[in-house]
């Protein structure tokens, strides 16, 4: 394990500010670059074995070809007391799993947006033919003033160090992932991302994205509370319940959509990011248009309530409780 890093201390360009967080695999630091004097985020990891060093690797050369508002970039390693360290863009805000618990509104719009930025982000690496293969909450942040419930937050996907390079110069990442070996993280991972990683395209984010909507819509994991075991096979059957149990009035278009996104056959979840993106945008139109006829106290006919009479924070109470066993086995590889 790695020594905390001190305030102060320079690690090549980059000087140490404060500690942001600690995590199971490593500890997090805002830095300083003395080139430009920008600040920027350090991770220090606790072990890195060959193949977690080549990943980070990746996440470098992935970040100089994913630049856009809503990915964090990955810029260089450096060496931390004979460990690797890796430098991202600084995001001064909370984790989308943090947001959920603790600050995020009940605004339905407000949510969409969030989600709408990660969709955003997604579709742009895809464009550039990446597929991130571990998308879920923790490892989407959000910047923004969270003072307010209704502020324009920015969402940025961070952790592609299990992303799958489909062509180009990242191409020989690739091989990475053995044949029939599942990767990602149980509840979140697309069905054929668990029985075989390697074989994957855009439809195993799509599914991952599914899980992110149904989560900002109701306020639980659609897979929450059961075992590892028990979350696949209900993956594999598409079983999953009713996110209208849980959001009452919830827009038509918004519950197809959900439902698309997580349908255990690629072929039938939306083709694209683009697809999910205008579906979104249409929801994101009439609930403005509803809001604006109300006098835009946000407060409208169509404005869905969260729960058969539970406030949707007591909601998220509850489902910390079983949160807590799914984020334990997150980033878990599957060999099937």
């Amino acid at each position: 394990m790695v020594a905390p890093l001190e305030r102060g201390r320079m690690i090549g360009p980059f000087m140490v500010l404060d500690m942001i967080g600690i995590g199971a695999n490593g500890a997090v630091y805002r830095v300083e670059d003395a080139r430009d004097e920008t600040r920027r985020a350090l991770k220090v990891f606790d072990h890195v074995d060959s193949r977690k060093r080549v990943r980070i690797e990746q996440e470098v050369l992935l970040g100089n070809r994913l630049r856009h508002p809503n990915i964090v970039c990955a810029s260089e390693i450096v060496d931390v007391d004979g460990q690797p360290g890796l430098v991202s863009d600084l995001v001064d805000g909370p984790s989308l799993e943090r947001w959920l618990h603790t600050d995020a509104p009940e605004d339905l719009a407000t949510r969409l947006r969030v989600f709408r930025g990660v969709v955003a982000g997604c579709s742009f690496a895809h464009e550039h033919d990446v597929i991130h293969r571990d998308l879920k909450p923790s490892n989407i942040l959000l910047e923004g003033d969270l003072s307010s419930g209704r502020s324009r937050l920015v969402a940025r996907i961070t952790d592609f160090g299990l992303a799958k390079a489909l062509s180009g110069e990242v191409g020989r990442f690739g091989g990475l992932t053995t044949v029939n070996t599942g990767l990602g993280t149980t509840g979140y991972a697309a069905p054929e991302q668990v029985r075989d990683a390697t074989s994957v395209d855009s439809r195993a984010d799509i599914y991952s994205l599914g899980c992110l909507l149904y989560e900002l819509l109701t306020g639980i994991a659609p897979f929450s509370g059961m075992s590892s075991l028990a979350t696949m096979q209900a993956q594999r059957e598409g079983r999953f319940r009713d996110p209208r149990e849980f959001v009452v009035g919830l827009p038509e278009e918004l519950y197809v959509l959900v439902v698309r996104m997580l349908q255990p056959s690629p072929a039938q979840r939306p083709e694209t990011c683009e697809e999910v993106l205008g579906a979104l945008d249409d929801v994101l139109e009439l609930l403005v248009e509803g809001n604006t006829v109300s006098g835009g106290d946000g407060v409208t006919p169509s404005t869905p309530t969260y729960g058969d009479g539970l406030e949707l924070s007591t909601l998220l109470a509850l489902a910390a409780i079983p949160a807590v066993g799914m984020l334990l086995g997150s980033a878990v590889v599957f060999v099937l």
